[in-house]
């Protein structure tokens, strides 16, 4: 999972029988308690398809801090967390 000011990026692995809309409105209730304002009411997901495209996805995610001009590499952004 990975923070920025205005979005968040998460890599997740939701077993297939689950709705991922599901999943992710519980997540924005759970996280905005109190903040009723936090999440837009809409957002964007997309299912990955093999190793090849969770490794490009989760490039593009490190290096998003990095393109914003925040930090030099994204092992230095404090908002990124891994429980691989």
């Amino acid at each position: 999972m990975l923070a920025m000011p205005d979005h968040v990026h998460a890599l997740v692995r939701i077993p297939r029988e689950h709705d991922i809309g599901k999943v992710i409105g519980w997540f924005k209730r759970t996280t905005s308690y109190g903040y009723p304002t936090l999440w837009q009411a809409d957002g964007f997901d997309h299912r990955l398809r093999g190793q090849s495209e969770y490794l490009a996805k989760r490039a593009y995610i490190l290096q998003n801090p990095v393109r914003a001009n925040m930090v030099e590499s994204s092992e230095k952004w404090p908002y990124l967390k891994s429980w691989e």
